[in-house]
C-alpha cells in the first residue's frame, strides 16, 4: 500500500518536539478531537495497563470505546482500536492519504507519531465512540496528543526516563507530564513521592482542577497476590472486593488508578458494580508479565526502566527458579548500568541481543552484564536468540525476555508468523471466582 509504505518510511526519521505542526494539521482536519469525549493518560509506567482496565470496564458498561496506545507489538493497527477491533489497513491507507495531501498542500512536515495521532482522532470521530482513551506517547507538554481537553487526566507515576528529552530529575519530568493538566479537568495520580504530589497539587490549584490521589479515592484495605488471580478490597465510592488476572502486584495500583478516574466521569456515564467487576477481571495488556509457556516457563515483559524493572523483579522473586535464563535487549537511550544492576543478578545465564528498533549495542550491554553473571552470550539476531534459548532451556527451567517492548514485538512477530503467538487483549470471560 503506497501511503502506508510512506508512513513507515517516517518511523525512524526521529521526532521534532513541537505542538505547532500538530495544531495546524488538526485544525485543517476540522478538529476531530473536539468531537469526542476523552480520558488522557500520561506517566512513566502503567499507562497501557490503566488504559486496558478503563477500556474493559467501559465496554462492559455498554459504551463504545476507542483506545489509542503506543508502541505496537506486531502491527501498527494495534495502536488504534474501537470496541476491541483494530483499524484496518484500508482505513489506515485512506487516512494517511488524506493527511498527506493536506500536509503537502500546506507544506507541513508531519512526523510518524503526529500522523498516527491525527488518524486516531479522525477514526474515533468517524466511529462516533462514546469515549476515547488516549495514551501520551512521550512526556506530555509537547506530545502530539496534548491538544485535547479530556474529561479526566491521569498521570500514573513518575520515574527517571528519557532524561535527555524530558529532564534529568523526577521534578523536571513531572513538570513535562503535568502539562497535560487542563483548566477545570480533574487529575488522577498514583504517584507516591510526596514532593511530586505537592507539585501536582500546586498545578491543579492554579488550574482550578481537582487533585485525586488513588489513596484518597480508592483506599486499599486488603490484597492477595495469587498465582493466576489477584484479589484486592477497596473502600470509598467504589468499595468492594475485586479480582484481576493481569499479573504483578503493581497491576492492583493500575486498576485503582482506572477506578479512580471512572469516579470522576460525568454523571451521564453510568457504570454498574457488575461492569466494574467483570471489566477488571477480563482486562489484559499484552507484553506485561505475559506467560508464553508453562513448561518450560517462558515469560515476556516489556520492562524498560528502573521502576518497571523493579515490578518485574518483584514478580520473578515469587517464582524462584534456579535454572533461569535472561534474554535481554535495551534501547540505545536506556541507562544500562542501572537496569542491568537490578535484573542481571537474578539469573544464572544471560543471552544479550538487540531489537530491530533503536537497539543498544549488544556487545556493550553484554560487558555490563558480565559484572553480575559469569555466563553471558551475545546473539545479535533476536529471533535466533529467542529460538536458541527456547529450544535448549530445561523442561523445568525458566526464560525471561525483557528490557524493551520492541524486543517483545520482534519475538511476537516471529511467533505470529508461526501461528504460536497469542496476543488477545481480553482475558477469560468466565465468571470471577468468589
Amino acid at each position: 500500500m503506497k501511503y502506508l509504505n510512506y508512513l513507515f518510511s517516517l518511523q525512524n526519521a526521529g521526532s521534532k518536539y513541537s505542538l505547532d505542526r500538530m495544531k495546524k494539521l488538526i485544525d485543517l482536519l476540522g478538529n476531530p478531537q473536539n468531537k469526542i469525549k476523552t480520558i488522557h493518560i500520561a506517566g512513566s509506567n502503567g499507562k497501557g495497563s490503566c488504559a486496558a482496565f478503563l477500556d474493559s470496564i467501559l465496554t462492559e458498561a455498554g459504551y463504545s470505546v476507542g483506545v489509542y496506545t503506543s508502541p505496537h507489538l506486531i502491527r501498527l493497527n494495534e495502536r488504534i482500536v474501537v470496541d476491541g477491533v483494530q483499524i484496518t489497513d484500508t482505513e489506515l491507507e485512506q487516512s494517511v492519504k488524506t493527511i498527506k495531501d493536506i500536509a503537502t498542500k500546506h507544506k507541513l512536515e508531519i512526523t510518524f507519531f503526529e500522523y498516527i495521532t491525527a488518524i486516531a482522532f479522525i477514526y474515533f470521530a468517524y466511529k462516533d465512540v462514546d469515549i476515547a482513551i488516549i495514551e501520551v506517547g512521550l512526556g506530555g507538554r509537547l506530545d502530539a496528543t496534548n491538544i485535547i481537553t479530556p474529561l479526566v487526566s491521569i498521570i500514573t507515576n513518575i520515574s527517571l526516563e528519557h532524561t535527555t528529552i524530558l529532564g534529568d530529575t523526577k521534578e523536571k519530568i513531572a513538570l513535562e507530564k503535568a502539562a497535560i493538566i487542563k483548566q477545570n479537568v480533574p487529575l488522577v495520580t498514583a504517584e507516591q513521592d510526596s514532593t511530586i504530589c505537592s507539585l501536582f497539587t500546586k498545578i491543579c490549584t492554579e488550574s482550578k482542577s481537582m487533585y485525586a490521589h488513588i489513596d484518597d479515592v480508592t483506599p486499599l484495605t486488603e490484597n492477595h497476590v495469587g498465582n493466576d488471580i489477584h484479589y484486592f478490597s477497596l473502600t470509598g465510592k467504589i468499595g468492594g472486593t475485586y479480582k484481576i488476572q493481569m499479573q504483578g502486584i503493581h497491576q492492583i495500583t493500575n486498576a485503582r488508578t482506572a477506578l479512580t478516574a471512572l469516579t470522576l466521569l460525568p454523571e451521564s456515564f453510568t457504570i454498574s458494580h457488575d461492569a466494574i467487576t467483570a471489566g477488571l477481571f477480563t482486562a489484559n495488556w499484552p507484553g506485561r508479565l505475559h506467560v508464553l509457556s508453562e513448561n518450560p516457563f517462558i515469560l515476556c515483559d516489556g520492562a524498560h526502566n528502573v521502576a518497571s524493572m523493579n515490578s518485574l523483579i518483584a514478580y520473578l522473586k515469587t517464582i524462584k527458579n534456579e535454572k533461569s535464563t535472561l534474554l535481554l535487549a535495551l534501547s540505545k537511550t536506556k541507562n544500562k548500568e542501572e537496569i542491568v544492576k537490578l535484573i542481571a543478578p537474578l539469573f544464572s545465564k544471560i543471552i544479550v541481543t538487540q531489537s530491530t528498533h533503536m537497539p543498544m549495542d549488544p556487545n556493550l550491554l553484554a560487558e555490563e552484564c558480565k559484572k553480575y553473571c559469569d555466563d553471558v552470550t551475545v546473539i545479535e539476531n533476536c529471533h535466533d536468540a529467542f529460538l536458541t534459548v527456547k529450544e535448549t532451556i530445561p523442561s523445568k527451567g525458566m526464560l525471561c525476555a525483557t528490557g524493551s517492548l520492541y524486543l517483545l514485538g520482534d519475538i511476537y512477530t516471529k511467533l505470529s508468523k508461526n501461528g504460536t503467538a497469542k496476543l488477545s487483549t481480553k482475558m477469560s470471560k468466565k465468571n470471577p471466582p468468589m
